[in-house]
């Protein structure tokens, strides 16, 4: 299957792509550093690519807490 390309006479438009492409490699980022989950839709479902991350965070916050 091929993909179409669309010519995008706005050159302001053709950057939104882009943009958005590095912002959720950012998001993406700040989620793994910060232990938070961090969702996208994957195979007809939503799912947490941070999922481990955020385990192991909340056993970390759980036994600092009672320290």
């Amino acid at each position: 299957m091929r993909t179409k390309r669309v010519r995008v006479r706005d050159s302001d438009l053709a950057k939104v792509g882009p943009a958005l492409k590095r912002a959720a490699a950012q998001a993406k980022r700040l989620a793994i550093q910060s232990g938070t989950p961090f969702y996208v839709w994957k195979g007809g479902r939503v799912v947490d690519l941070n999922k481990r991350s955020v385990v192991s965070y909340a056993v970390r916050e759980r036994k600092s807490r009672y320290r």
